[in-house]
């Protein structure tokens, strides 16, 4: 079973609040290694954004042209992480049906928040060690 951090709702309705085009970065965590998990999740993520493109009852109220938004994937350390881009109408209805394929093909795994690491900061000073 695929488990839906409820952070990441909130967070994409207050993205979307605050802009017309959000964008948000989540990550896949299973007990599979990262590249494996890339082409799993990459070829049910193609489904589930083929089904959305086709199917015109699949489209949200209010929204007059209905786009699939950007969704990319890449390997990170512990994961997968999902960029979703601008123009995501179909951001949580899409969201869902990926996790229920994902378990319709035996996969375990969480969808929460990516967290970028932090940058290390350059010391203050003479970088060359001269003053």
């Amino acid at each position: 079973m695929v488990e839906v951090v409820g952070r990441v709702w909130s967070e994409w309705r207050a993205l979307s609040e605050q802009s017309g085009k959000p964008t948000i970065e989540l990550l896949f965590t299973s007990e599979l290694e990262p590249m494996d998990a890339q082409s799993r999740l990459r070829a049910v993520l193609g489904g589930v954004v083929d089904r959305f493109e086709v199917d015109p009852r699949t489209v949200p109220a209010g929204v007059d042209e209905p786009m699939v938004g950007a969704w990319s994937i890449a390997p990170v350390p512990g994961g997968v992480m999902i960029v979703v881009g601008p123009k995501a109408d179909f951001f949580e209805p899409m969201l869902r049906a990926l996790v229920q394929d994902l378990d319709a093909c035996g996969l375990d795994g969480r969808m929460d928040l990516f967290e970028r690491p932090a940058v290390p900061e350059v010391p203050s000073g003479p970088s060359n060690g001269r003053s």
